[in-house]
């Protein structure tokens, strides 16, 4: 789940040619995409 995580972050998300997410490599260092992850975990109702 982390590496597909950090993938999706770092590669950006497109479906059908239109960007639901872009691309943050380059921009965003390791820590904060770990602490991206680290809140969005402590949103969930039912941890998985």
């Amino acid at each position: 789940m982390d590496g597909f995580f950090v993938g999706k972050v770092r590669r950006g998300v497109t479906r059908n040619g239109a960007a639901y997410m872009p691309p943050f490599d380059g921009i965003l260092q390791q820590e904060a995409v770990w602490a991206i992850k680290s809140y969005l975990e402590t949103r969930r109702e039912k941890p998985l």
